[in-house]
C-alpha cells in the first residue's frame, strides 16, 4: 500500500513536468476538486481542534500540510492559476488553514 505522503510527492512531481492548457472549461473542472480538498482541511482542523486541542491538532496535521503544500503549488503551475483563487472565503476558514495548514496558508498568501 502506497503511504500519503509518497502518493502526494508522486502527483507533484507528475504535475511538475506537465502543464494542463489553458482551456478555462478543463481548469474550472480540476479546480473545484482542489476547492472541496482545502474546505475539508478546514473542517478538518476545526474538528481536531475541539477534539484534541489545538496544540495537538496544530502537530498532527502539520505532517498533512508538508505533502499537500507542494502538490497545491504544482497544480497552480500546472495549470496555469493563482492559488489566491482556492482562498476559503470565510475568515473563520482561512483561520483554521493558518492555523493547522501554515505552509499551505502561506502559498494562497502570496499567490506563488
Amino acid at each position: 500500500m502506497i503511504d500519503f505522503n509518497t502518493l502526494m510527492t508522486k502527483a507533484a512531481m507528475e504535475l511538475s513536468s506537465h502543464s494542463i492548457p489553458a482551456n478555462q472549461t478543463l481548469r474550472g473542472v480540476t479546480s473545484n476538486p482542489i476547492r472541496k480538498l482545502i474546505v475539508g482541511m478546514t473542517n478538518a482542523c476545526a474538528l481536531s481542534a475541539n477534539r484534541f486541542g489545538p496544540d495537538t491538532s496544530k502537530y498532527q496535521l502539520a505532517m498533512l500540510d508538508t505533502n499537500i503544500s507542494p502538490f497545491l503549488g504544482a497544480f497552480s503551475s500546472a495549470t496555469g492559476s493563482n492559488p489566491t483563487e482556492f482562498v476559503p472565503q470565510d475568515v473563520d476558514a482561512m483561520m483554521n488553514l493558518r492555523n493547522c495548514f501554515p505552509s499551505t496558508a502561506k502559498l494562497f498568501s502570496s499567490g506563488a
